[in-house]
C-alpha cells in the first residue's frame, strides 16, 4: 500500500471531496486541468488547514508560499480568492473544530511574489507530491515532464500515435509510483564487430581498413594494425523504450605506448529506407587516453531519446587509427539501458 503524504490527506480529507471543491471554482478548475499537480498540492494544503482552528493571514501566506505550485498560481488574484474559500470549509475539521463555508473576508492577499523568487516549475519540493517514499525525485520529474508532453486534442484534430504514446509514458509512471514493476532493461552484448565498408571521399578514392579480430569473449586491435580500423554490429532494442545510457568495458594493451589517432565506440541509428551507410551517433565514447583495465559509462544528449524500429536500426560502431608504436585496445562487452 502506498504510504505518504498524498494517503495521509485521505485520513482528514477526501479526493472526492477536495474535487468538488475545485469544480465549484472555474479558475481553480481550468488549473488543475491544465496543471494536474495542483490537485494534489490542494489537497495537502487542505489536510494542514484541517489542524488549524483559525486561519490568519500568516497561516494562509505559510501554507501557500511552502508549495511552489501554490504560490505560483496565487499570484492570480481570482485563483487566490477562491483557494481561500476552499481552504476555510476545511478549516479546524482535524482538531475538531468546526467546517465554516467561507473564510474570513477580511483576511488579505499575499503579496506577489518577483519572478526571480519562482521556483522552477518543474523543480518541486519532493514532500509536496508524496506517494511512495521509495520513488526518487527523478521520478516525480520525470512524471511532470511527461504530463507536459501529452499533446492538446482539439475538436476536429487527427489523433495520432504521439497522443497515445504520451499517455501509455504517463500511466507507466503512475504505476512506477504505486510500487508497479517498471519495465528497466539492460542489454548486454559480446563485441563482435563485423567488418564494414569506409564511404567513398570526394576524389571516389577507395578507402580500405583493418578488421577487429573477434573472439568469444573480447575484440581486440590486431597486433599488425597500421591504419584504420573499423568494425560495427547491429544490437536490438525494445521499441518505443527510452535509452538511459551505455558503457563500455575494456582493456588497454600497450601502457607504455602512446596514444592512438582515434578510439571512438558510438550507439548510432541507421534509416532502414537509406541504401547509403550513413550512421547517426547517439551516444559517443572518446576512447584513446583510456588506461589499464576500463570501465566508460555515457549518456546520450536528450534525455527522451526513444527507439523508433520501424524506421531506424541501431549499431555499436568502433574505429581505432594508429601506427605500429600506438597502444592496441581490447573490448570486452557493451551494455545498453533502457527504459520502457
Amino acid at each position: 500500500m502506498a504510504t505518504g503524504k498524498f494517503s495521509s490527506v485521505k485520513k482528514a480529507v477526501s479526493a472526492a471531496e477536495v474535487g468538488e471543491n475545485i469544480k465549484s471554482s472555474k479558475v481553480i478548475a481550468k488549473q488543475t486541468r491544465e496543471n494536474p499537480e495542483l490537485t494534489i498540492a490542494i489537497a495537502n494544503a487542505a489536510e494542514r488547514v484541517t489542524t488549524e482552528e483559525r486561519l490568519s493571514e500568516d497561516v494562509l501566506n505559510k501554507i501557500i508560499e511552502s508549495d511552489s505550485e501554490l504560490k505560483l498560481a496565487a499570484k492570480n488574484k481570482a485563483f487566490r480568492k477562491d483557494l481561500v474559500e476552499i481552504l476555510g470549509k476545511f478549516q479546524g475539521v482535524g482538531s475538531g473544530g468546526s467546517r465554516p463555508s467561507t473564510p474570513d473576508k477580511n483576511t488579505p492577499s499575499a503579496q506577489p511574489s518577483s519572478d526571480d523568487e519562482l521556483t522552477d516549475k518543474f523543480g518541486f519540493n519532493r514532500t509536496d507530491f508524496t506517494i511512495n517514499e521509495k520513488v526518487s525525485s527523478e521520478t516525480y520529474q520525470r512524471l511532470l515532464l511527461a504530463l507536459a508532453d501529452i499533446p492538446y486534442a482539439r475538436s476536429g484534430d487527427i489523433i495520432t500515435s504521439e497522443h497515445h504514446n504520451s499517455l501509455r509514458a504517463v500511466v507507466r509512471l503512475l504505476a512506477a509510483l504505486i510500487n508497479d514493476a517498471s519495465e528497466q532493461f539492460v542489454l548486454s552484448f559480446a563485441p563482435n564487430f563485423l567488418p564494414i565498408a569506409l564511404p567513398k571521399p570526394p576524389r571516389e578514392v577507395e578507402i580500405r581498413s583493418g578488421s577487429w579480430e573477434v573472439r568469444f569473449n573480447r575484440a581486440a586491435i590486431p597486433a599488425e594494425a597500421n591504419g584504420k580500423v573499423f568494425g560495427a554490429f547491429i544490437v536490438q532494442l525494445p521499441e518505443a523504450a527510452r535509452i538511459l545510457g551505455m558503457i563500455v568495458r575494456g582493456k588497454r594493451v600497450g601502457e607504455r605506448r602512446e596514444n592512438p589517432k582515434e578510439f571512438v565506440v558510438s550507439l548510432s541509428a541507421i534509416p532502414l529506407k537509406n541504401d547509403e551507410l550513413e550512421p547517426k551517433p547517439l551516444i559517443n565514447f572518446d576512447l584513446a587516453s583510456e588506461k589499464d583495465e576500463f570501465t566508460a559509462k555515457a549518456s546520450p544528449k536528450s534525455s527522451e531519446l526513444r527507439v523508433k524500429n520501424e524506421t531506424l536500426l541501431y549499431a555499436v560502431i568502433a574505429a581505432w587509427e594508429g601506427s605500429e608504436n600506438t597502444a592496441r585496445f581490447e573490448i570486452n562487452s557493451i551494455q545498453i539501458f533502457c527504459e520502457r
